[in-house]
């Protein structure tokens, strides 16, 4: 059984909603494909901010490609460790 403390804080907030939309989200409700309106926009919202946050992630993954620097540190690396690399590969090989 969860302790009343384990529940997040809620806070009651008003939106305002295109008509079509709020129609849509009473919708699946009544067809009972979500419990109620609350949950919905609750997980919508939070499944919506996860994606912008991965956005965000990958934004700064990407400008990776272009930052010489770190291009160069990478290849350095990729060099000093490639006799490390080769070494594990042929250990790995041996018959044990």
């Amino acid at each position: 059984m969860k302790h009343l403390m384990d529940q997040p804080v809620r806070v009651r907030t008003t939106v305002d909603l295109p008509r079509a939309l709020l129609d849509r989200s009473r919708d699946v409700v009544v067809r009972g494909l979500v419990k109620n309106q609350n949950t919905l926009f609750t997980t919508a919202l939070a499944d919506y901010l996860d994606q912008l946050d991965q956005q965000a992630i990958d934004q700064q993954f990407a400008s990776m490609a272009g930052d010489a620097p770190y291009l160069e540190l990478n290849r350095r690396l990729l060099q000093e460790f490639a006799g490390n690399d080769a070494q594990a590969m042929e250990v790995r090989e041996e018959p044990s």
